[in-house]
């Protein structure tokens, strides 16, 4: 429902990730700004495998201090 909801908000990026960073959910937004044809594209993808370069590497890391620390 949230993925839904938040797909009618394209100024907005949304996903939801797992505890290995990877992609569960994403709104239209987030797909097409990474150039997908589809947000199942990027379910079960961390973004280092739908980012190019430093892109990819930026919230990767941030993943990984939040999910060591547990501090957003």
């Amino acid at each position: 429902l949230l993925e839904q909801l938040f797909d009618l908000v394209p100024e907005m990026a949304f996903f939801l990730k797992d505890g290995s960073g990877r992609y569960v959910a994403i709104n239209q937004s987030l797909a097409t700004r990474h150039g997908l044809q589809s947000k199942l594209e990027a379910i079960g993808k961390t973004p280092r495998e739908i980012c190019p370069g430093e892109f990819g590497l930026v919230p990767t890391e941030q993943d990984a201090a939040v999910l060591a620390t547990g501090r957003p």
